[in-house]
């Protein structure tokens, strides 16, 4: 039931328009472990990740254990989380996933990177 609800937050948008609701960075230089194998980044948000190529071989709701890893050239961030498959598409290739559970460390990070170092996470994401 939980899971239903945490979902609906992420209803596609009708076709053509931006279905984004936060900054999406390419990933130049990063990767995620999932599963003891290491993927390359294809990029992030504040909530999530696509990993591309990907051949995992999972669901849509199945919950990862994953670490990220993203090196730029002043700094590195590297955190582990649980992450949900929202999407999978095994012809391209494709895992998309949202991050479920983030220690402090890890928000704090992505709250650094993404914003301009004053803000929280969730201040970040609008749901302070």
């Amino acid at each position: 039931m939980m899971l239903k609800k945490f979902l609906k937050r992420f209803k596609a948008a009708p076709r053509g328009q931006n279905r984004r609701r936060e900054p999406r960075e390419q990933v130049e230089d990063g990767e995620v472990e999932i599963r003891g194998r290491t993927y390359r980044l294809n990029d992030w948000t504040p909530r999530a990740f696509m990993a591309k190529p990907c051949d995992i071989d999972c669901n849509i709701t199945d919950r990862l254990e994953v670490t990220v890893r993203l090196r730029y050239p002043d700094k590195k961030i590297e955190f582990a989380s649980r992450a949900i498959v929202v999407r999978i598409d095994k012809e391209r290739q494709e895992l998309a996933a949202y991050f479920a559970m983030l220690d402090d460390a890890a928000k704090t990070a992505i709250a650094n990177h993404f914003g301009d170092g004053t803000q929280t996470l969730d201040d970040l994401l609008g749901d302070g």
